[in-house]
């Protein structure tokens, strides 16, 4: 469903596109220089309009540190695309990109309102888990950043899956994971901190 500025009420002022998935209600909305990627109302990506599309969001710096443990670009697995910063970041340091996103309208917004280039990584329209199952590929990096606005996909968290992580790095490999928390002693750190020390032999 694309919407459109002209004939909008005043809380809708802004918004460039709004669609339902069967994961979740996609908004793109405008707001001066900035652009939002909002998922069932919480934001999962802003950018600069007028910077190529350069993020906003704190994150996208913070899993940029990933890359200092590699001498040269390697390949990179996100799970959770967004709105393609992440992949985008990585790619102009020139790692090799694989996407996987579950939803196809966070794809279609990705490309129609994020500047997100098909040359930039390779998008893998599927489940998480099901990638890790079917694929055999190696990465010298794997980033999880698929969580919800409200909550975590379970299957996504757990010992197996968290092996199946293990399985596609590559030796030295790291496996990096977005999550939001108050505070670094808050239970969910914990509990996932538990829960990859028991494939990780180095859990930070």
């Amino acid at each position: 469903v694309h919407l459109f500025a002209h004939g909008f009420s005043e809380s809708e002022r802004g918004l460039a596109f709004r669609g339902q998935s069967p994961y979740g209600e996609i908004r793109v909305v405008n707001d001066s220089e900035f652009r939002y990627l909002l998922i069932d109302g919480a934001v999962h990506t802003a950018v600069y309009t007028s910077l190529y599309y350069h993020s906003v969001m704190p994150y996208v710096n913070v899993v940029d540190i990933a890359s200092g443990y590699f001498e040269k670009p390697g390949r990179l697995l996100i799970i959770g695309l967004g709105g393609g910063s992440v992949a985008k970041s990585f790619h102009r340091a020139d790692w090799e990109v694989d996407a996987v996103e579950i939803d196809p309208l966070v794809t279609k917004a990705a490309y129609d309102f994020f500047g997100l280039d098909s040359s930039e990584a390779r998008i893998h329209q599927m489940d998480g888990r099901r990638f890790l199952i079917s694929s055999g590929g190696v990465y010298d990096l794997i980033v999880l950043d698929a969580f919800g606005s409200s909550s975590i996909p379970f299957h996504l968290v757990s010992r197996e899956v968290f092996a199946l992580m293990a399985s596609r790095l590559a030796p030295d490999g790291v496996f990096a994971l977005n999550v939001q928390s108050i505070g670094w002693s808050g239970t969910i750190v914990r509990s996932l901190a538990a829960t990859l020390e028991t494939q990780f032999p180095n859990v930070l």
